[in-house]
């Protein structure tokens, strides 16, 4: 099995998609999980929650220190809101609204009145809420979540961000360039035009009143009204990337955008012109949201990324860790503590029982598939494409490498059964090396199929072994 390494205590999952919370078992790498989170809330400088992907929610009560992930529904979801520290709403791909009044400790479906892919939900009192969905639908609740109501806007457009300013005056954005307003609760909407040809929108920020804000989507575009939605004024970063999220958080001219490839953008004139924020060293993936209250910034995105401002926005940091790279086999060879993983162009190690990881870059960045340490923490091997084989006598602080006999093939897997010096290697192709003196030299042999694939080779002993293949299972070898 290959794909991108999502490690719990216990098992590895190994394949790019979204993993739900289970019971009994706890996110290791990344932390505190991996799915992709697609909105953030920050209700103090302390308590954050953020969602996502399989029904995620994350939460902390100390800036980011620590974590506690659930997981509400396999659905995503994609919009996440609180008016107060206890009470919150969550809105789901599926239709769903899940509501908590315990402080996320347990949620309860709402059920709305209609069955679409929600994407955004904003209370601007205590039981006045709104939640926008395809279709052009916008529901509407003024009981706190209890009941919700479907508001007509005239559109059929998805409509992908919302924000009153009050009970009654409120915008929301369409992914095909659209923004609507309504002035009485909901009840008509009418159309704002902001760009000929128009653009996709992604999120919108009004952060004092109804007259000036902000609506932000692809190519590096932001546009300004501070008519009410009359007029729009195009002021857009210096960079053609796609912007998922806007916010102005105490006034019309400090403000930050993120976006793709994990940048961040802030103004302090009211849009005039945008300058980078210098994000932190491996914070490259997409973000799809940044929030902030009070000087707390938080911006979560793709695989689970958390970055952290205690500065109002001039510096960053992850508060989330670990990485998102291909992993192809983990070993931990004696005990819970100490393990090594196979990856690409390098081999990680855990002292921890897989909270930190530290690479140990190969003398030659090949691919690693396999890895084996046979005995104890300090000799072990490896194989990869290219023919490659290496070995640690030193715990992975260094590697040797060299390439088997009979030309270049992609080896798959290794096994040491019993000790250091007896060891087998396969091919995918049909071939297999074997050594008995710590791989000091190699004899290769070949499957009488030449049309077999084989995934890994297993020895219970140093002479009695299995090929499993693909469409074939290899009968036990004694010799």
């Amino acid at each position: 099995m290959k794909g991108r390494f999502c490690l719990w205590i216990g098992t590895l999952l190994l394949l790019p998609i979204d993993v739900p919370a289970v019971a009994g078992w706890q996110w290791l790498n990344p932390y505190p999980q991996g799915n992709t989170l697609r909105s953030a809330y920050v209700v103090d400088s302390n308590t954050v929650y953020a969602a996502g992907h399989s029904g995620t929610i994350v939460k902390t009560t100390d800036g980011g220190t620590t974590w506690n992930v659930v997981s509400l529904s396999p659905s995503t979801i994609n919009s996440i809101f609180f008016t107060n520290v206890n009470t919150g709403y969550a809105v789901v791909e599926d239709g769903l609204i899940f509501r908590t009044t315990s402080g996320g400790s347990t949620w309860i479906p709402e059920t709305t009145a209609e069955p679409v892919t929600l994407h955004d939900i904003h209370f601007p009192t205590a039981s006045v809420g709104y939640a926008c969905a395809d279709m052009g639908k916008v529901m509407k609740t003024t009981d706190a979540g209890v009941t919700w109501t479907v508001e007509s806007t005239g559109t059929t457009e998805p409509l992908i961000a919302i924000q009153f300013t009050n009970a009654n005056v409120g915008y929301v954005v369409s992914r095909f360039g659209v923004v609507l307003k309504t002035t009485d609760g909901g009840s008509t909407w009418a159309v704002e035009s902001v760009a000929n040809p128009p653009v996709p929108l992604y999120d919108l920020s009004f952060p004092i009143d109804a007259s000036t804000g902000y609506v932000c989507g692809e190519m590096g575009m932001v546009f300004k009204t501070t008519d009410g939605g009359t007029t729009w004024l195009r002021e857009s970063l210096p960079e053609p990337l796609r912007v998922n999220s806007i916010c102005f958080p105490a006034n019309t001219n400090n403000g930050f955008v993120c976006c793709d490839a994990g940048r961040i953008f802030r103004t302090t004139d009211g849009g005039a012109t945008w300058v980078p924020v210098v994000a932190p060293p491996g914070a490259m993936r997409p973000l799809h949201e940044i929030r902030f209250h009070s000087n707390a910034g938080w911006a979560v995105g793709e695989f689970g990324t958390i970055l952290k401002s205690a500065d109002c926005g001039n510096t960053w940091t992850l508060s989330s860790r670990g990485f998102s790279i291909p992993v192809n086999e983990i070993v931990f060879p004696l005990e819970a503590s100490t393990g090594y993983a196979a990856s690409m162009g390098l081999i990680l190690k855990t002292t921890d029982g897989g909270r930190n990881w530290v690479a140990e870059t190969l003398p030659i960045p090949t691919p690693v598939n396999s890895i084996s340490f046979p005995v104890d923490n300090n000799t072990g091997y490896a194989v990869g494409g290219m023919s490659r084989w290496f070995k640690t006598t030193d715990g992975g602080s260094s590697w040797n490498s060299d390439t088997f006999p009979g030309g270049l093939n992609d080896y798959v897997s290794v096994c040491f059964p019993v000790d250091n010096d007896t060891g087998y290697a396969a091919c995918s192709r049909r071939y297999i090396a074997k050594t008995t003196n710590g791989g000091t030299s190699w004899t290769v042999a070949s499957l009488p199929d030449t049309e077999v694939m084989i995934n890994c080779v297993y020895f219970k002993t140093n002479t009695s072994g299995f090929l499993p293949c693909i469409d074939a299972l290899f009968s036990p070898t004694t010799d």
